[in-house]
């Protein structure tokens, strides 16, 4: 127990309580990612039932469509994560006189980045590989969820699932951490270049209805 622990504490010496606080909050995390995901499948399912080319013989632009649909992903996926750590933080405020919301709410609220790679991931699906869209959202989703459990028991080196799962390149900051920028930074931008990617290859290519 105090290897897995380990894991997620970033100092010596940690306080139980504080990774565990921790622990919740990636577990918050780990949820909201499934959000944007289901999001972006939007534009699949309104391309399957001939929406989208309603949509598109308006003035409204292919990019727009896309566009729209990410804003809203990410959004939403920033209101709940901001919902669930809010909640945590007074449950555990309510506890003790000496703790505030805060650390909880911040703690929670920087899963965010990480949260929406998937996002970005799946509107990179479906501007490539429209049919296959929700089914890369839920593999990817699914693989979030199982592989830092799953990888180690058959032999998966932890080090490697801390460098696949996006979540464990944020600052622990509950944990003996500091914040830094420079993880966050760059997961928004791995984010951003999926999504664009996913845009722009949208423009390029055929609408697939369900025939």
């Amino acid at each position: 127990m105090q290897a897995f622990l380990d894991r997620y504490a970033d100092a010596d010496g940690a306080a139980g309580a504080d990774v565990f606080l921790w622990v919740i909050a990636l577990t918050l995390g780990y949820t909201a990612t499934l959000y944007p995901a289901l999001a972006i499948t939007r534009l699949r399912a309104e391309e399957e039932r001939g929406l989208g080319e309603l949509l598109l013989s308006t003035p409204a632009s292919r990019t727009a469509w896309a566009t729209s649909h990410a804003l809203i992903a990410a959004a939403g996926t920033v209101l709940i994560l901001g919902a669930g750590g809010l909640t945590t933080g007074i449950a555990v405020a309510a506890g003790t006189a000496a703790i505030t919301p805060a650390p909880a709410l911040a703690a929670t609220l920087l899963q965010a980045p990480a949260a929406l790679v998937l996002g970005g991931l799946t509107l990179l699906a479906f501007g490539l590989l429209p049919r296959a869209t929700a089914g890369i959202a839920w593999i990817g989703f699914l693989s979030i969820q199982l592989f830092e459990l799953v990888g180690p028991i058959v032999g998966i080196d932890f080090q490697l699932v801390e460098w696949i799962i996006p979540y464990f390149h944020l600052p622990k900051i509950l944990t003996g951490g500091t914040f830094t920028a420079t993880p966050v930074i760059i997961l928004i931008a791995l984010t951003t270049a999926l999504g664009a990617s996913g845009v722009l290859a949208l423009r390029r290519r055929d609408l697939q209805p369900l025939n």
